[in-house]
């Protein structure tokens, strides 16, 4: 998963809170969607302790429009 972004949906709680964490483990690059904004950060900082890298970014799937917003967040940061 060297070059790619994984895209954790529901990233701070619940199963998308334990996706976030076993995937951090393994070092891979994740994207962080999640609505609520405190957890949000914690589930990045949380990942970025266990050594990924890794982005919040507040998206409800429910809604297109900023679901796409990740999708042009995530991909910007895949090209550095």
């Amino acid at each position: 998963m060297d070059a790619e972004v994984v895209v954790v949906t529901g990233a701070s709680a619940g199963l998308g809170r334990a996706i976030t964490r076993r995937l951090a483990r393994t070092g891979a690059s994740l994207g962080l969607l999640a609505r609520e904004p405190v957890r949000r950060e914690a589930a990045r900082r949380g990942a970025q302790g266990r050594g990924a890298r890794a982005v919040a970014i507040p998206a409800d799937v429910a809604d297109a429009k900023p679901v796409e917003r990740a999708a042009i967040a995530l991909a910007a940061i895949r090209a550095r």
